[in-house]
């Protein structure tokens, strides 16, 4: 993992052998609305409007991907935006329906729970909606145990939903990279 320059308000662009975790930028809007218009990946998270509109993707660029402290990445391979990752308070993340089952989100993951662990001594917590398998493998896979289950309203169609909330401390990260 590389780690650029940044300014205070701007999270820090990272590499792994086949992606980039970087700042959003305004081109990344039309590739965000037609994943998130996805009800197949919008399901699965519980903070995403469904419809996503222009508005929404403009919201998120220029303001909500840094709110309360919120460290947040656009991921892209060799072809551009590809999904999303971050960390602060939680590590939240989706993917494009195209890169499922390719291992960019693992990759994509530890890349943001290194940076996490390396400015950072708390632990972090996530989260899946019951059911949804590959997130879960994926957080199973980073060291993240199991703490309580929450009932959650879904803000892409106003259902409570359940989520299992997950943790993962610096010395379980710690002893994963011994």
């Amino acid at each position: 993992m590389d780690l650029h320059a940044q300014d205070a308000l701007t999270p820090p662009t990272l590499t792994t052998h086949r992606l980039t975790l970087r700042p959003f930028r305004d081109t990344d809007a039309g590739p965000i609305i037609a994943a998130l218009n996805d009800w197949a990946i919008t399901r699965w998270l519980t903070s995403v409007p469904f419809p996503y509109t222009q508005g929404d993707a403009a919201w998120w660029i220029s303001s909500g991907s840094r709110q309360d402290g919120a460290v947040n990445w656009a991921i892209e391979d060799a072809t551009g935006f590809v999904g999303t990752v971050g960390v602060k308070p939680d590590l939240g993340f989706w993917l494009a329906a195209a890169r499922h089952g390719q291992g960019y989100m693992t990759e994509a993951s530890a890349c943001a729970i290194d940076w996490y662990f390396q400015t950072s001594d708390a632990p972090l917590v996530s989260g899946h909606l019951i059911g949804n398998a590959p997130s879960r493998a994926i957080l199973l896979k980073q060291g993240f145990r199991d703490t309580a289950v929450e009932d959650v309203i879904r803000t892409g169609d106003q259902q409570v939903v359940q989520v299992q909330k997950l943790k993962l401390g610096r010395s379980d990260w710690s002893d994963r990279h011994a």
